[in-house]
């Protein structure tokens, strides 16, 4: 999820905080990637180094705020017949409008639920009136999501 390094410097900012509240307070922070540099800027309490590092990377991979996103969720009964509508609506959205970015189809990251299975496409563009114009014209069956805050 592309905001999930602001999640994390949120976090920790706020754990060390806690901590640092008493005398003897300590954090112990255990992570799989400890040189991210979420996790550096957050305990050093370096939000403009942070902020800065965040927007670099977010422009280079064209995620807001440098760009807009819909998310598109197909769901059905049968797996495979989602699959297959979502990687159908995919293919026409990428032949019939210009200058979008489309992601995927994949599986939506609560894949299973009790209704059915779940599949995602994500629109990117520079354009916020493409994505609008996307969304008014979605199949019924189809949920959306415009300027989505996370991609889960």
């Amino acid at each position: 999820d592309y905001s999930s390094n602001e999640r994390t410097y949120q976090l920790i900012t706020q754990v060390v905080g806690r901590g640092g509240r008493h005398q003897d307070g300590k954090v112990v922070i255990q992570s799989y990637n400890p040189d991210s540099p979420a996790i550096k800027y957050a305990i050093d309490k370096n939000w403009t180094d942070f902020y800065r590092t965040e927007c670099a990377d977010r422009k280079v991979a064209s995620y807001p705020p440098h760009t807009f996103l819909l998310k598109l969720i197909y769901e059905n009964k049968q797996d495979a017949d989602a699959r297959q509508q979502a990687t159908s609506f995919a293919s026409m959205l990428r032949k019939n409008i210009k200058n979008i970015d489309v992601l995927g189809p994949s599986p939506a990251f609560h894949h299973k639920t009790r209704t059915g299975w779940r599949w995602q496409i994500v629109v990117k563009s520079n354009n916020r009136q493409k994505l609008t114009h996307i969304a008014r014209h979605v199949p019924a069956n189809w949920q959306f999501e415009l300027d989505p805050i996370n991609l889960l």
